[in-house]
């Protein structure tokens, strides 16, 4: 396991977003998401929003990727804009600390507090909190499902379903031991964002590394949807946490994405189109349309 001090991380994470950055700007892309911020816990939180042309619509709260220190919702407007258009319904895309600057659990704050804020603001956004969904793809997808957990035992709100896409969901086992496959994240970057995420005496934090909730624990999660990758070193503990919720008694509906690597739900491949129309499908047999 290798050790950096917090400049080597603050100096290879920088190195990371501009890349990332560049490579959106690249894409040259039309953010079709609406900037605006929510007011909760004495904080603003970003988010773009993509309102639905209902009277009153189910809502789907997006969480971004990249490894708790990358990312903005920017980079997932075009899945969010999809969900948007395709079922006319509302979408939050929302935006949270970033590690290592604000690590575990500044991420699951924020992502908390925008949908306490969302909700309370159901009658503005004219949106049926009883038809809500949230998800994200690798660590928005842990983000989401220990969302789920703490949004129902600390707030009672119950999310009518979790869509998870090649979640990150042990930073306790050290990435060395989970293999190596090509096409996954390398190990030294695994290395990196757990460095950066979390102290190691919180990897083994369920609210962390969903892997470690309890089966009592798993019981009161929503219906999941969750995909994985073939070519991902995070394919074992996403499908083992598919198998442990279903013994819960959770619906589960799960695919594995052949051919495919982490990071594929970003790219503009067939693969992840039909990825796109696969959740699509899901979310609408989900949802109660009216």
């Amino acid at each position: 396991m290798m050790n950096y001090t917090y400049e080597q991380l603050l100096e290879m994470v920088a190195e990371g977003r501009s890349a990332n950055d560049r490579e959106q700007e690249s894409r040259n892309l039309t953010i079709a998401g609406k900037e605006l911020f929510l007011e909760q816990g004495g904080r603003r939180i970003r988010t773009l929003y993509y309102p639905s042309g209902r009277q009153t619509s189910p809502i789907y709260i997006n969480i971004h990727g990249g490894g708790f220190v990358y990312g903005a919702p920017e980079y997932e407007d075009p899945f969010c804009t999809y969900i948007n258009k395709t079922l006319d319904i509302t979408v939050f895309n929302l935006e949270y600390r970033l590690a290592p600057e604000n690590p575990f659990p500044c991420a699951l704050e924020d992502v908390c507090d925008a949908v306490l804020c969302i909700i309370q603001k159901a009658d503005h956004y004219q949106i049926d909190q009883e038809q809500m969904i949230i998800g994200g793809n690798s660590a928005g997808a842990t983000l989401a499902t220990a969302a789920c957990y703490l949004l129902k035992t600390k707030y009672g709100l119950s999310p009518r379903s979790q869509i998870l896409i090649y979640p990150c969901l042990d930073t306790a086992t050290p990435p060395q031991n989970k293999g190596e496959i090509k096409g996954a994240v390398p190990t030294a970057r695994a290395e990196m964002y757990n460095s950066c995420y979390r102290k190691e005496e919180e990897a083994a934090d369920p609210l962390c590394s969903p892997a470690f909730f309890s089966d009592d624990e798993l019981k009161i999660m929503p219906d999941t949807l969750l995909l994985t990758a073939e070519y991902d070193t995070l394919r074992e503990e996403g499908e083992s946490y598919a198998q442990r919720l279903m013994k819960a008694g959770i619906e589960v509906t799960g695919k594995r994405v052949c051919d495919a690597a982490h990071g594929f739900f970003m790219k503009d491949t067939p693969k992840t189109a039909e990825s796109h129309a696969y959740i699509a499908a899901y979310i609408r047999n989900k949802l109660l349309f009216t």
